[in-house]
C-alpha cells in the first residue's frame, strides 16, 4: 500500500470480517490496527463500495478467499488479491473477477 500511495494515490482503508470494522485513510509510513478477523463476508465491503463508487478509481480486496461470492457484485473496477499462506490455486477460489496471488516473503 505504502507504493501504490506513494504514486500519488489516495488509499481509504475498509476493514471487514462479517461487518465493517474500521474506515480509515492511508498515509506512507501508517501504521495501523488490524480489526476483525475470521467469519468473512465479502458484501459489507462491496456494498460500501458500491454505494460510493464516485469516491473511488478501484477497489483491491486482500482476503484469502474463504467466504461466499459477493452479492450483488462490485459495480466498479475490482482486484481480489489472495494471499498466498494456503496452496490453493486460484482457480479453485470461487470468487468471481480478476484474481492475483500476494507473494509473502518469510
Amino acid at each position: 500500500m505504502d507504493h501504490i500511495h506513494k504514486m500519488g494515490n489516495d488509499i481509504t482503508i475498509v476493514q471487514a470480517d462479517a461487518c465493517i470494522r474500521g474506515i480509515t485513510k492511508f498515509k506512507s509510513g501508517d501504521r495501523f490496527e488490524i480489526h476483525g478477523r475470521g467469519g468473512t463476508d465479502f458484501n459489507p465491503a462491496c456494498t460500501y463500495y458500491n454505494e460510493h463508487l464516485n469516491k473511488f478509481t478501484c477497489m483491491i480486496y486482500f482476503t484469502d478467499g474463504e467466504a461466499p461470492d459477493p452479492e450483488p457484485k462490485p459495480r466498479g473496477k475490482f482486484l481480489w488479491v489472495i494471499s498466498s499462506l494456503d496452496n490453493k490455486e486460484l482457480s479453485s477460489i470461487n470468487l468471481t473477477g480478476p484474481k492475483i496471488k500476494l507473494k509473502m516473503n518469510g
